[in-house]
């Protein structure tokens, strides 16, 4: 590859367009192509790893919690009936 002296300055895209079209070495090129797709495999296979060992753990954290509920009585759990009394009942029926 020439180096050539020119008055003009050329940006990046002109020396990478021209440095192309001379026949470049784009062995450098492939290699980072290469690298990048191994890096991006290799973080996606830790993510879904991640991703599964999360679920897994929510799955049981859940059956747990559940079986917990099944064994203790009613009473103890977050949601409770409201039992309203013939005021309150006429009060919401005439709001609607």
């Amino acid at each position: 590859m020439k180096v050539t002296k020119s008055s003009k300055k050329k940006t990046f895209k002109e020396v990478a367009k021209e440095q192309l079209l001379q026949g470049g070495d784009d062995s450098d090129v492939e290699m980072d192509t290469r690298r990048d797709k191994s890096a991006l495999k290799t973080s996606q296979l830790i993510y879904d790893r991640e991703q599964e060992s999360m679920r897994k753990a929510f799955i049981k954290a859940a059956a747990a919690e559940e079986d917990e509920s099944e064994e203790e009585s009613d009473d103890d759990g977050m949601l409770k009936v409201k039992v309203r009394s013939a005021k309150e009942q006429e009060a919401e029926d005439a709001k609607v």
